[in-house]
């Protein structure tokens, strides 16, 4: 039984859902045991979607698939960024590792 669908979120982009579950762990860890968190975004992959605010700050890009592109890995960014801020809130930063494949 799945008791945790977020029924609401339809239409939210996957990466704010992803990167707000992750922020959620990291704040309810326990320090005294290690965290391993695997991030597996489907950021830059199609389809190419992605909310507004990311494309419209790459107007200077003509082409319309490269600049909604661009406005998905700067969405991916922009979430690794949260991630990082709530690591380090918790003293956690320090004693992490954070590989890009």
């Amino acid at each position: 039984v799945v008791n945790d669908i977020m029924w609401g979120a339809n239409g939210t982009h996957n990466t704010y859902i992803f990167t707000e579950e992750a922020i959620n762990v990291i704040e309810a860890h326990d320090l005294e045991t290690p965290l391993f968190l695997v991030m597996s975004y489907a950021n830059p992959h199609t389809p190419i979607q992605v909310p507004d605010l990311f494309v419209e700050r790459n107007n200077n890009i003509e082409n319309k698939i490269r600049r909604k592109y661009a406005g998905l890995v700067y969405s991916m960014d922009s979430s690794v960024e949260n991630i990082t801020v709530a690591l380090a809130a918790r003293n956690m930063l320090d004693n992490t590792l954070i590989i890009f494949l």
